[in-house]
């Protein structure tokens, strides 16, 4: 028995000093019975008087709490953990509504934590608590004035409470200081990089406009005075600095244009030399009695791949960068504006702008026709003629499957190509 007792008396003693770590671990963690617990006694007692009485008032009028903490140290633990566990512990806020605030300043660690219920996240965001923490805290704490800090925090987050309209107003202030306040080094590296785009730019448009008898070239420059071109290059950069967001929209807005154009112009290339050609070729065979009118509609498709090949390809880059324009420059809501929008508009433009397409080729066809007075008429026949060519005794050749965009006075047909081409996004603070 008495080598038990040797046992169980060290392990007492061990179980006891393990539950005197945690308890001491723990001590911070404590139930709050005011709406200001100041541990660390950062506060007079009149200040936690004043300040505990403001919050009172807050809560009876509005249910909402909001409730301050200081304590000397965390311990070791995240100020992140010892808010949340605090929170949890003491069920801030009302039930089903968490509506409730607590704000844990620690003096050792240099940290403060504005943990926020459920209920008023939609309020107090997590940037709107980071910027009270970095605007109002941080600043009075780094000066030791403890009291202004946390009054004037708890101000802010009353008004904002209060008057939830408010809000935009604060965060678009914070997006405005901090476009103000980027790097003059970003802006010149920016600048450097628009410069030689932008000279280029300007002297190939004076060159094909002003100075086109006498181009002016970069090289010529540089050597007719060095110093004066490098002092025009060094000025030109900081005037872009300088207005480095009008020259970045100058910028996007030529380099959208030209890659939209890329797509515009091979779409008006598959419009013009496939689509319309192939069209009034179609019709020209039905004037001239070639096609038949039965046979007529099968040889529609082939313009009618070419004319929406074409239409895509020049309408969709003309959209996108109209949304683009109407978005970034005028800031016009699309969502609002397409808000009426209904699919069925879709085929329907489509069948609308394929029958003035069939029109206009028609007639155009019709025109050369009649220069021609070659008019005929068939029902079924299908010697269609694309590819035709007169001789000067008046005699046609024809080929069934070539096409050809012109008549000509050559008296030999051969094939040739239409031109058409197919294309394949609470917070925590120290000081």
């Amino acid at each position: 028995m008495k080598n038990l007792n040797h046992i169980y008396k060290p392990l007492l003693f061990l179980v006891l000093i393990l539950n005197i770590g945690v308890c001491l671990a723990q001590k911070e963690t404590i139930l709050l019975k005011e709406f200001v617990t100041d541990n660390a006694q950062l506060f007079s007692n009149t200040e936690t008087e004043g300040l505990n009485e403001k919050l009172v008032d807050f809560e009876r009028k509005t249910t909402h709490q909001i409730v301050v903490l200081t304590i000397k140290s965390l311990q070791g633990e995240t100020i992140e953990n010892y808010a949340l566990k605090t929170f949890a512990i003491n069920k801030i806020g009302q039930k089903e509504v968490d509506n409730g605030i607590l704000i844990v300043v620690s003096k050792e660690d240099r940290e403060v934590r504005i943990e926020v219920g459920y209920g008023l996240e939609p309020i107090i965001t997590d940037a709107v608590a980071s910027r009270i923490i970095r605007e109002i805290f941080t600043p009075n704490f780094k000066n030791g004035d403890y009291f202004k800090g946390i009054d004037s925090g708890v101000s802010k987050i009353i008004t904002l409470i209060d008057n939830p309209d408010l809000i935009n107003e604060f965060i678009k202030t914070e997006e405005e200081e901090e476009n103000t306040e980027s790097s003059f080094i970003v802006r010149i590296y920016t600048a450097t990089f628009y410069t030689p785009f932008l000279l280029f730019l300007g002297l190939f448009v004076t060159n094909r406009t002003v100075r086109k008898n006498k181009k002016i070239k970069i090289n010529e420059l540089y050597q007719a005075n060095r110093k004066r071109f490098f002092a025009f290059i060094g000025l030109s950069i900081l005037i872009i600095a300088a207005f480095i967001k009008t020259f970045t929209m100058i910028f996007f807005s030529l380099f959208i244009l030209g890659f939209l154009g890329i797509f515009v112009g091979i779409g008006i290339m598959v419009l013009l030399k496939g689509a319309c050609q192939r069209a009034i070729e179609v019709f020209q065979g039905v004037f001239t009695g070639d096609l038949g009118v039965f046979r007529f509609p099968f040889y529609l498709p082939g313009a009618l791949f070419l004319f929406l090949g074409g239409l895509f390809f020049t309408l969709l880059p003309l959209l996108g960068g109209t949304i683009i324009v109407l978005q970034t420059v005028f800031e016009i809501d699309i969502n609002e504006l397409f808000k009426s929008f209904e699919p069925v508009y879709i085929p329907l433009f489509l069948i609308a702008c394929f029958s003035l397409f069939l029109f206009i080729t028609g007639i155009i066809a019709f025109r050369r026709v009649q220069k021609k007075q070659n008019f005929g008429f068939s029902l079924f026949k299908s010697n269609v003629v694309f590819s035709t060519s007169f001789s000067s005794s008046g005699s046609t050749s024809s080929s069934r499957s070539s096409y050809s965009s012109s008549y000509s006075s050559s008296s030999s047909s051969s094939f040739s190509g239409g031109g058409g081409s197919s294309g394949g996004g609470g917070a925590s603070g120290s000081w």
